[in-house]
């Protein structure tokens, strides 16, 4: 399966076996921005798009259907796309997603119950975020030219890996750290 993010706030899940289009999540189930990022979960039954809206959501690919829906909370500016999802991500050994926008924040949600775990807060937007393969730590990096490593359990920063000399606009880690 193939999952694509348009302009106008759409989603589509594709069978690249058949060619077509599954799934088609739009309207009032879709998002009302541009989507701005994706993630595939490991068992490729749900999907987990953001938006400029300030929405994440996840897609449960079988079923066709919204699952979920989360919000990075207020809008921190006069832009409207301060508030912009720009980085998702499913942790590949707990039921959990990471959700990273422009206004600074960091939610982890629980998958099953909705709820919000933890909220980390960063002086400016979060372009990238990525889970560590080993489960509860995650990687953020910022438009303040700064990669941040938390623990997921306590929103706690264990390490801020500082002297970029400007904005980070992407990041990889790889497998073994």
């Amino acid at each position: 399966r193939l999952s694509v993010g348009y302009e106008d706030g759409t989603v589509k899940v594709w069978d690249l076996k058949q060619g077509a289009a599954l799934h088609t999540f739009s309207g009032h189930q879709g998002h009302t921005g541009a989507v701005t990022c994706m993630d595939c979960h490991h068992d490729n039954a749900l999907v987990l798009s953001g938006a400029t809206d300030g929405t994440a959501k996840i897609w449960n690919t079988a079923a066709g259907k919204c699952v979920s829906s989360y919000t990075t909370g207020p809008d921190t500016g006069t832009d409207e796309d301060t508030n912009s999802v720009e980085a998702v991500g499913f942790c590949n050994s707990q039921p959990l997603a990471a959700v990273g926008s422009l206004n600074g924040t960091l939610g982890v949600w629980d998958i099953p119950t909705g709820v919000q775990r933890q909220k980390c807060s960063h002086p400016s937007g979060i372009v990238r975020l990525q889970w560590a393969e080993s489960g509860f730590i995650l990687y953020s990096s910022c438009l303040d030219g700064v990669t941040r490593i938390w623990d997921s359990r306590t929103g706690a920063v264990l390490q801020q890996l500082t002297g970029h000399s400007q904005e980070i606009l992407d990041m990889a880690v790889s497998s073994d750290g």
